[in-house]
């Protein structure tokens, strides 16, 4: 399978981790910076069934998307922070806003029956394995 990132400004990443090196240690590193917000996968097979579990906790089902288009899987949403004082922030590492996580499932015969579920901040989407491809767009409901 492929795992697609967007990645933007990369060469300015690189060049932004070669003169960190040169100054002082500081909380401010260059991950924190050049981050793309994106919900880490487990994706395996079970019997014949695709299976990717997203891990996305403190999220309510209506916060995330979920589209499969052309065999790409895209999961997205954005993560409230209305609850959190931004004047007594001292350090953050949670990702709030907008997040995406693509995936090519082009290598995988994947029938039309798809489900999804999210429970106890788990995406559980689940593909049914065929021999047949399915190139055909189809929105996914959260169960």
């Amino acid at each position: 399978m492929n795992i697609v990132t967007y990645r933007p400004r990369s060469d300015f990443r690189s060049l932004f981790e070669s003169v960190g090196r040169l100054g002082s240690p500081s909380m401010f590193t260059c991950d924190d910076y050049f981050r793309v917000s994106s919900p880490k996968v487990h994706v395996y097979e079970d019997n014949n069934s695709l299976i990717l579990k997203f891990d996305m906790p403190g999220l309510i089902k209506d916060d995330i998307d979920i589209d499969f288009t052309n065999k790409f899987l895209t999961v997205s949403g954005s993560r409230s922070n209305k609850n959190i004082e931004s004047d007594t922030n001292i350090y953050q590492e949670i990702d709030y806003g907008e997040f995406h996580r693509i995936l090519d499932l082009s290598n995988y015969a994947l029938k039309d029956n798809i489900s999804a579920e999210y429970n106890n901040g788990i995406l559980k989407v689940i593909f049914s394995l065929s021999d047949a491809n399915t190139t055909s767009g189809k929105k996914i409901k959260i169960k």
